[in-house]
């Protein structure tokens, strides 16, 4: 199954999320959605386009996140600049970086940093409302679909 795509757009310290789903039958807590769409995303297949934008810098990526029997396979390539690709299996990432003809390794002692953790099983919803406000923005089509945009603003200015 491939998820739809995620975009995440980061400007004047605000960050939306747009994601493509299914017309929705009731208006769920947006937290919940968010969190939903979080787990989601460790447990489907899926690959597609990544943008990252803070204020004029944008920088895009092509993301493949696969579940197997062993755990999570993830490559992310950046399509952008310098290139670079980052492989990771589970908790083992590795930094492939071609001009420089380097490949680094690295071993995570936790996953709950990784695209697209938002909190650790730890925090609660509570903890993530006392640092952003949330909103949903109005929808928009994305590659062609319906999505449904919902906002993060931090707190503190």
């Amino acid at each position: 199954m491939i998820m739809s795509a995620l975009r995440v757009s980061l400007s004047a310290g605000v960050l939306a999320l747009v994601m493509l789903v299914a017309p929705a039958h009731a208006q769920p807590d947006l937290w919940v959605v968010l969190l939903q769409s979080q787990e989601q995303a460790k447990a489907l297949n899926y690959s597609g386009l990544l943008l990252n934008q803070s204020g004029e810098f944008s920088q895009s990526s092509k993301l493949h996140h696969q579940v197997t029997q062993t755990g999570e396979f993830e490559v992310l390539e950046r399509l952008d600049g310098q290139p670079a690709r980052w492989i990771r299996q589970n908790d083992e990432i590795q930094c492939v970086l071609p001009d420089r003809k380097l490949v680094l390794t690295e071993r995570r002692q936790s996953s709950a940093s990784l695209f697209p953790r938002l909190t650790s099983l730890k925090d609660s919803i509570s903890e993530l409302d006392k640092l952003y406000t949330i909103s949903e923005l109005p929808s928009r089509r994305v590659a062609g679909r319906s999505s449904r945009v919902i906002q993060l603003k931090p707190r503190d200015g």
